[in-house]
């Protein structure tokens, strides 16, 4: 489970206690998964576990979701899915708001409504400036 602690991002573990995590730029967003729960990979070190890669286990609903950069393609949305490794399209209509995220890191949960189509029913952009709007 993420938590940030005096801006500091911690990674709880199952049988307790907690790891520091020093995150990079390609880490940056676990900053902003409060709450969820995050397999990390990486190098411990004495001040902390550097994280070199990560993936979504429950997105706090108890599904990974989908997480990655926001692309507009042509008129669609779509993911490109770090926990899939694949791009998903976004439903047209399930949340229109989510354009203006367009190049931003986001979490999104959501139903699988065809083959890589997601209904999103809640999102969070995972980028400072956003935590407000954390489900």
């Amino acid at each position: 489970m993420v938590d940030v602690v005096a801006d500091r991002v911690w990674l709880g573990a199952y049988q307790g206690g907690r790891t520091a995590l020093l995150l990079g730029e390609d880490s940056e967003a676990v900053r902003y998964l409060t709450g969820c729960t995050v397999v990390v990979v990486g190098m411990p070190t004495p001040a902390g576990f550097v994280v070199n890669d990560w993936h979504v286990t429950d997105a706090g609903d108890g599904s990974g979701g989908f997480v990655g950069e926001l692309k507009a393609w042509g008129a669609r949305l779509l993911v490109a899915d770090r926990n899939t490794g694949g791009d998903v399209l976004i439903e047209a209509d399930a949340v229109p708001e989510l354009r203006q995220f367009v190049g931003q890191p986001v979490l999104l949960v959501g139903t699988v409504v065809a083959r890589g189509t997601v209904s999103v029913v809640a999102y969070r952009v995972l980028a400072k400036g956003y935590e407000a709007d954390a489900p």
